[in-house]
């Protein structure tokens, strides 16, 4: 072992796990910096002793042996929080559009109805409706088959039911 090792290991056991702490939270907060970076953060930082700044060579072994392992951990619980709250969010949103779309289609069929199918903005809002619907919580493969169709196809297909006499918004055969 070499002097500069010596007196490492020296300086090493004048820092309390709690200084340990302090810099842990430091260096991981300014984003990881390298030890040059963190050593200038600690000595220009108002919150962090300088005396209590360790060396170079300390910062470099505690980054190596234990910071970057530690900070790993903490790396994978944010992208872990992340992910929940995305996956939250989005069943939150298709939650909405699904009973907005249930809402948009009540309205629709109440339009064309009362209209004697003379509606086009209704016949638009119930196929858009049931194209939000679809998107928010899955349909049989039918109906998604139709979701491929242009808004013209579409239209044409709900002219064609329509002028059957029937509104039957049920999945259509894949012959039809």
């Amino acid at each position: 072992m070499n002097n500069l090792e010596i007196l490492e290991n020296s300086l090493q056991y004048q820092f309390t796990e709690d200084d340990k702490e302090a810099i842990f939270l430091i260096w991981y907060q300014a984003g990881k910096p390298g030890v040059h970076r963190l050593r200038k953060i600690l000595l220009d930082s108002e919150n962090f002793p300088q005396s209590r700044v360790p060396s170079w060579a300390t910062l470099d072994r505690w980054i190596r042996n234990a910071f970057q392992k530690r900070a790993e951990i903490l790396d994978n619980k944010v992208r872990e929080e992340l992910e929940n709250k995305a996956i939250l969010e989005k069943v939150e949103m298709l939650s909405r559009h699904t009973k907005i779309a249930r809402e948009m289609q009540a309205k629709a069929l109440e339009i064309i109805r009362d209209s004697d199918l003379s509606g086009p903005q209704a016949v638009r809002l119930l196929i858009e409706s049931i194209r939000i619907e679809s998107e928010s919580v899955g349909v049989p493969q039918a109906i998604q088959k139709m979701l491929n169709k242009t808004t013209e196809e579409l239209i044409d297909d709900l002219n064609r039911l329509l002028s059957k006499g029937t509104l039957d918004i049920s999945p259509i055969d894949e012959e039809e």
